[in-house]
């Protein structure tokens, strides 16, 4: 629907043809410009008219009129389908159960289509935007997908959701009690068979990832079964050593000795060789089992060569040093000792790292334990606070110099420096970095001398200043560290409020502390595995730096790596750039063992890293042999929903048509354009001018 609307009162309308009509007529009258054109009255009408037509309409605009235009929009209801694609639905559906049921899918789909706009997608691990079904995701995360589905639908039109699932879940809470469960009906569709299978499983395998080198540890198996009573089954572990070749270890019997049977061994393993261990349990196959796929569990173990010790030395208690040694014990590959100031430090050369909290201070110059770490060339770490004496300071490291000035303080937030490449950082630490708390840093001007490498900037307020928060040097044969800020604590608390854990802070500060604890590294080419082992659902990421002859860090040869498995197959991968340093995300691979060689040329010399990583196959999806229709019965009841089976799909269609609440919402729109912009308007007035300009010069007026 169209409405005019004027600027001015209604009756100013009246005015724009009497102005035309003076106007035209006062012109063509009153005045004779032309002799011969006032004896031909027919064309002075016409030059009449159209002077008429023009200036009305010229004092119609000055009246600044206005179209409004009301538009509707009708959106249907919503139905969204989600469809299980995880592999424990591969094990309830296969052969023509699983043809005819996809079928009938597709018929209900279309068929509400009819009535609802229909969105289908796909699940397991998480919500696939296709509706793609290959049932092989690892893990089936339903309330995550849930509170996704809620997020992207608040406030739309989503009138009910169909989950097709055996309702079987192994990651995230159970899935009524999400918030999308209490904002949407549930229609579900159970699928599989709730009837106990007979089956005999590794159900749990408890085990350190770290065990050190000539020290002894556990491996303990739960293992499970269902219908196998009187039988024995023996569960074997042995170590893969690669290309086909394993090693027994130790072989344990279980007698079953009821219908529903749970039993557990423990193998204590000799840590011998260092490095990364592929450790495999195996559970002998018993006729009639429902599957075999959950007889076999792969464990991998780091076997370290000695644990690192770092030293805590505070100027005296403070919160930071409770954060601090909580996060670098989360490593269980470091030890750590917390001493203050006035303690009796012997023996320094048993640290890998000294961290220094608020030393030297202006009551403690420690300066024996001080003289102690440079003249050991032990690496250390300086955290600046409200006490330190940063003059002292200055004098004992390059890597950061600060003039304080009036001896006030700031309160800094940090920045994360985008080009830092010595080391690389998740997502979820970079992100949460700019909204941590502030920390209480000197105020001054700060400098830094020789080869620094900058983690952290502060920022003051909203500007990100090019002063350093916390740093990364050498000096001569130790390694250097500079935190210029108290009160990491708070970040540490922080992230467990928002994250409800410590992993991004832990993570962060561990990196640091690698980083300074390591030996000098002369190497010039230097790769290294985000971590040596991953899950098989994890994206396999390496960085790798390379430095010229002055140890500057350049990227300009091309770095190859070959990651190999057991089986001698082969992936190869090229790295890409990143700042002055390398990075590669390697994707998805299968599990197993993988021995990798990393290649460069650079001086036209040929540079080679080698190491070893290790991938954990997920097996979370056959510990589960009967379906939980349970579960998918009180999501779809207690929500006003309702389950149904495969062969009730049809009566989806009902239950739906039945709700008097999917009904379609009619969105009104109103836009109003000003009239004095439509293009119509500007060349009918042009052509209005045009047509009684050349009319009068064929009469010859001009």
């Amino acid at each position: 629907m169209i409405h005019f609307i004027l600027s001015y009162p209604t009756w100013f309308l009246i005015l724009c043809p009497l102005a035309g009509a003076l106007y035209s007529a006062a012109l063509y009258f009153r005045q004779k410009q032309v002799p011969d054109l006032a004896l031909k009255k027919i064309w002075n009408y016409a030059l009449m008219a159209l002077r008429f037509l023009s200036v009305s309409l010229l004092c119609f605009l000055l009246l600044n009129p206005f179209v409004k235009r009301n538009s509707s929009t009708t959106e249907k209801p919503r139905v969204l389908i989600l469809q299980d694609n995880s592999q424990s639905i591969h094990q309830q559906l296969f052969g023509a159960d699983s043809l005819k049921y996809f079928s009938q899918l597709n018929d209900l789909k279309a068929s509400l289509a009819k009535d609802y706009e229909v969105q289908s997608l796909s699940f397991g691990d998480a919500l696939h935007e296709d509706d793609q079904i290959n049932m092989q995701d690892k893990t089936t995360a339903i309330s995550e997908v849930l509170e996704e589905v809620y997020d992207r639908n608040f406030n739309s039109n989503l009138g009910a959701i169909i989950l097709a699932s055996d309702g079987i879940f192994n990651r995230g809470i159970n899935p009524i009690y999400t918030k999308a469960a209490e904002s949407f009906p549930f229609y579900t569709i159970a699928l599989g068979d709730t009837t106990p299978r007979r089956d005999i499983k590794i159900a749990a395998v408890y085990n350190n990832q770290i065990a050190y080198l000539n020290d002894k540890f556990v491996v303990k198996a739960d293992v499970s079964g269902f219908g196998m009573s009187g039988r024995t089954a023996n569960l074997e572990i042995e170590q893969v050593l690669g290309k086909g070749a394993v090693k027994k270890i130790a072989t344990h019997a279980f007698t079953i000795d009821k219908a529903d049977y749970l039993g557990s061994a423990e193998f204590t393993i000799d840590a011998s060789s260092p490095g990364l261990q592929h450790y495999r349990l195996g559970l002998e196959h018993l006729k009639d089992e429902f599957t075999y796929d959950n007889n076999v569990r792969d464990i991998f173990i780091e076997v370290l060569d000695g644990r690192q010790k770092i030293l805590i030395c505070a100027d005296a208690p403070h919160p930071d040093v409770s954060a601090m040694k909580q996060a670098i014990e989360s490593n269980k590959n470091y030890q750590v000792d917390v001493k203050y100031a006035n303690d009796n430090i012997e023996n320094v050369t048993q640290y890998n790292l000294a961290i220094l909290h608020q030393l030297p201070s202006r009551t403690n110059k420690t300066v024996k334990l001080l003289q102690s770490l440079k003249d050991k060339h032990i690496s250390s770490m300086y955290v600046i606070g409200q006490n330190s004496a940063v003059s002292d300071l200055n004098a004992l490291q390059p890597v950061l110099q600060i003039d304080k000035g009036k001896g006030t303080d700031n309160e800094v937030q940090a920045s994360f420096n985008k080009d830092f490449g010595i080391f690389t950082l998740s997502d979820a630490s970079t992100s949460i970095m700019s909204k941590y708390p502030p920390l209480i840093a000197p105020y001054g001007e700060y400098k830094s001398a020789g080869q620094v490498n900058t983690i952290l900037y502060q920022k003051i307020g909203s500007v990100v200043s090019s002063y350093p928060l916390l740093s990364l040097g050498q000096a001569q044969d130790q390694r250097i560290g500079v935190l210029a800020g108290e009160g990491i604590w708070r970040w540490r608390l922080f992230d467990y409020q928002q994250n409800k854990s410590f992993d991004a802070f832990d993570e962060f500060f561990n990196k640091v502390v690698q980083n300074l604890s390591v030996k000098a590294d002369k190497r010039k080419f230097r790769v290294d595995a985000q971590k040596h082992i991953f899950s098989e659902n994890e994206q396999i990421i390496f960085d790798a730096q390379l430095y010229n002859d002055n140890y500057e860090m350049v990227n300009d040869p091309d770095v190859k790596i070959s990651l190999t498995n057991e089986e001698g197959k082969e992936y190869t991968f090229v790295f890409s750039k990143s700042g002055k340093a390398y990075t590669l995300n390697a994707g998805f691979l299968p599990s197993g063992t993988y021995s990798y060689v990393a290649t460069t040329s650079f001086n036209n010399k040929a540079l080679t890293e080698s190491g070893k990583i290790s991938i954990k196959a997920i097996q979370l999806e056959a510990m589960e042999t009967s379906a939980d229709h349970q579960m998918l019965y009180k999501l779809a009841s207690m929500h006003g929903g309702a389950m149904v089976y495969p062969k009730q799909l049809e009566s989806l269609k009902q239950l739906l048509a039945d709700r008097k609440d999917l009904k379609p919402i009619i969105y009104e729109q109103s836009k109003t354009d000003p009239i004095i912009n439509w293009k119509l308007i500007f060349f009918l007035l042009i052509a209005l001018l045009a047509a009684e300009w050349l009319l009068r010069k064929w009469m010859g007026g001009y």
